[in-house]
């Protein structure tokens, strides 16, 4: 598999998107009873890395500061070179 800076965009679909539908899903009555909270220790420049890199992103903006938290918990360091995948 070609390295992400490798790939080019998607092509465009000329016709409107078919109706998509689901079915109904309650947050509160999700059951977190399985869940254990994951949390790799890092450095204090680890942890500012890594919160300058997520602070702009879509998906971690509306998070309050105990969920950052937790996320940046769950995060770990991994280095690679390109043209390795990730």
């Amino acid at each position: 598999m070609p390295c992400w800076c490798c790939f080019k965009a998607p092509p465009q679909a000329r016709d409107r998107r078919k109706s998509v539908s689901a079915e109904r899903y309650d947050p509160e009555a999700d059951d977190d009873q399985g869940y254990t909270k994951v949390v790799h220790p890092k450095s204090d420049d680890q942890r500012k890395r890594l919160t300058d890199a997520i602070k702009h992103i879509l998906l971690f903006r509306s998070l309050d500061q105990e969920q950052m938290q937790e996320v940046l918990d769950a995060m770990f360091e991994k280095e690679v070179t390109c043209p390795s995948c990730l």
